[in-house]
């Protein structure tokens, strides 16, 4: 693999975000309150009273007429109709938009029949479409899972990459004891941080200047998508922030060596040292097969003081089968680690294993 070094002046790309339903709803609201910059911010909904919640974004009421401001109702026909007579409305908001995502949970009325028509819309127009979506919980029922499995297969035939979060990662990651807002909260950092690495390497000043039209190729290889993200600062800041990266929880179901686009965002001060950029770039590569259109980027801001953060995002990896929608869905990387007593993940943990050692494996 060969990282494309890119030093261009081109026209800022106008990136956006929508949330589709109450689910995507939450999650915009929840990037907007991350101080996330640079990236335009709409709601749609057939539910008004949720509309009329959002702040500092726009807002779209989906098929007053036929949902009458009430919800889909769990149905996604209903939020798919709801959607398709907003046609008009939703292509003047997306006007002159380069880049879209579409943040929706998956099984419910609006943002499963609503954000197919969304994505196709946006396809006609020419703007690259990523979907971040959450699946239901095993205890939501069947019904709710067949609409998602079928909400996603429509998505997917409309977006260039698929990010998928499984509420039922939640159980696994967490201890009981955890409160469940801080559970959904870490859900939504997850995405916040895919909008977020995106951003930083399209919008803001980097060391390392990356065309929009070389992400565009990384984020456009169809099928499945994998972001992780890590933190860490002190003297390994480098090996630590990178491992964290590569072993996120919650994107551990796909085979990451299989990806055909790879996208490395680096954050820190200008303190950072080459030789850490370069080691950050190498654990990256050795996940990665041959060939793999890799693309870096480097953003300075002096607020990481001491602090390296890492936000990969592997693409055009394989698209499920319905049958596999509940298979377990292994993160190759994790494969060859030793599995703690603990059934939980305790990420300060991490910072206690020898890191070198450990990333080496990957290379095998």
């Amino acid at each position: 693999m060969t990282w494309q070094i890119l030093d261009t002046n081109y026209e800022q790309a106008k990136i956006a975000i929508i949330g589709v339903g109450g689910g995507g709803g939450n999650t915009v609201q929840h990037i907007i309150n991350s101080g996330v910059e640079g990236v335009e911010f709409i709601c749609a909904n057939t539910d008004a009273q949720a509309l009329s919640m959002v702040q500092n974004a726009k807002t779209l009421k989906l098929g007053k007429d036929v949902t009458k401001g009430l919800g889909a109702g769990n149905n996604p026909e209903s939020g798919r109709v709801a959607t398709e007579v907003c046609r008009e409305e939703i292509s003047e908001l997306l006007k002159s938009t380069q880049m879209l995502f579409i943040a929706a949970g998956m099984g419910g009325g609006t943002g499963t029949g609503g954000a197919p028509v969304i994505a196709k819309i946006a396809k006609e127009l020419g703007i690259l479409v990523v979907g971040v979506v959450t699946t239901p919980f095993k205890t939501e029922g069947e019904k709710r899972h067949n609409q998602a499995k079928l909400g996603i297969t429509k998505l997917m035939e409309h977006v260039d990459s698929l990010i998928e979060i499984d509420n039922e990662k939640i159980f696994e990651v967490f201890p009981p004891e955890t409160p469940i807002d801080q559970a959904f909260t870490a859900v939504n950092d997850v995405l916040v941080n895919a909008v977020k690495g995106v951003a930083n390497i399209v919008l803001k000043p980097s060391k390392i200047n990356v065309d929009f039209a070389d992400v565009s190729a990384v984020m456009s290889q169809k099928g499945m998508a994998l972001m992780g993200y890590g933190s860490a600062s002190g003297e390994n800041r480098a090996a630590e922030s990178i491992f964290k990266a590569l072993n996120n929880p919650f994107f551990d179901s796909n085979e990451v060596r299989n990806a055909k686009g790879l996208l490395v965002n680096v954050c820190a001060s200008s303190n950072i040292a080459q030789i850490e950029l370069k080691e950050i770039l190498q654990e990256a590569q050795k996940v990665s097969q041959d060939g793999v259109d890799a693309i870096p980027g480097l953003t300075i801001d002096e607020s990481f003081g001491e602090s390296i953060s890492v936000i990969i995002i592997a693409t055009g990896l394989r698209r499920f089968d319905l049958g596999d929608f509940q298979k377990p869905r292994i993160f190759t990387t994790t494969s060859q680690l030793n599995q703690p007593d603990n059934p939980y993940t305790d990420i300060d943990s991490l910072k206690k294993i020898n890191i070198q050692d450990t990333l080496r494996r990957f290379k095998n």
